[in-house]
């Protein structure tokens, strides 16, 4: 994370979408870790989008399927 996110500054980008996509997984790591991460980049300005792990018509689907 630390990598990408510096490579992203050094190209002169200043906005960036953090999405962990951890779709049916324990994506708690990549949460956590990337809002550090983002944090310890004052250059830049991050919009979290959640994981879709909670949304209700994704799990509506998981649970269409196992049924």
């Amino acid at each position: 994370m630390e990598e990408a996110l510096e490579r992203v500054s050094q190209a002169g980008y200043r906005r960036v979408v953090y999405y962990p996509y951890g779709f049916s997984a324990d994506n708690a790591e990549s949460e956590l870790e990337g809002r550090v991460a983002l944090q310890a980049r004052p250059e830049l300005s991050a919009m979290h989008v959640p994981c879709l792990n909670a949304h209700p018509p994704y799990l509506e689907a998981i649970v269409e399927r196992v049924l």
